[in-house]
């Protein structure tokens, strides 16, 4: 949350934007999340979409260090590594590499990567359940889960985005700090954003 409120919400970080990006960034509105492993996504909706262009931050953090292999001493309790969700794994369940989780998330197989789609796609509210990483029409962009970086995409109006289910086996929760800001329109975009909605 200090992260959100003390870094990406303030005048500096959107005076760092509009170097990075040539926008002038206005307003802003950010959360907080975590993506529990085997339980949580968000869904594409039209709630999701915006009336006009908005630049989309995103701080992203997931569990790619390799992991310590757990021990136990006679008549001790177990002792593992003090990351909160390989603490409640089994002594049995493999130890994996920092290669083989960067490999997990960069494949996509364990989701938790964020997807944007056009808006005229159909069944919208149920796309995020099926869609798949080799799906024929493809995604416009997809953001892979990785720890510790920051992901700027400027989403333009009629675009959902959302975040894949994080699959039971994956390695971590994906946490992230995702706040969004509205731009400063130039006229011939406002113009053509208002005959776009007209439609």
């Amino acid at each position: 949350k200090r992260l959100q409120v003390e870094v990406m919400q303030t005048g500096a970080f959107a005076r760092l934007l509009a170097r990075l990006t040539g926008l002038v960034c206005l307003s802003s509105t950010g959360e907080t999340r975590r993506f529990r492993a085997g339980l949580d996504y968000t869904v594409a909706t039209y709630g999701s979409m915006s009336q006009l262009s908005r630049l989309n931050t995103v701080w992203c953090l997931v569990d790619d260090i390799a992991d310590a292999a757990p021990t136990q001493a006679l008549g001790s309790k177990a002792k593992t590594t003090l990351n909160p969700d390989l603490a409640v794994r089994p002594l049995h369940e493999e130890v994996l590499s920092a290669q083989e989780k960067l490999a997990m998330w960069a494949q996509g197989e364990v989701g938790g990567f964020e997807c944007y789609i056009e808006a005229e796609e159909e069944a919208v509210a149920e796309a995020s359940d099926v869609f798949r990483m080799d799906d024929d029409d493809g995604p416009l962009l997809q953001v892979l889960a990785r720890s510790n970086t920051l992901s700027i995409v400027l989403q333009d109006q009629r675009v959902m985005r959302f975040v894949k289910y994080v699959g039971g086996s994956a390695p971590s929760s994906r946490w992230d700090v995702s706040v969004d800001f509205e731009i400063q329109q130039n006229d011939d975009e406002e113009e053509e954003e208002k005959e776009e909605n007209k439609t």
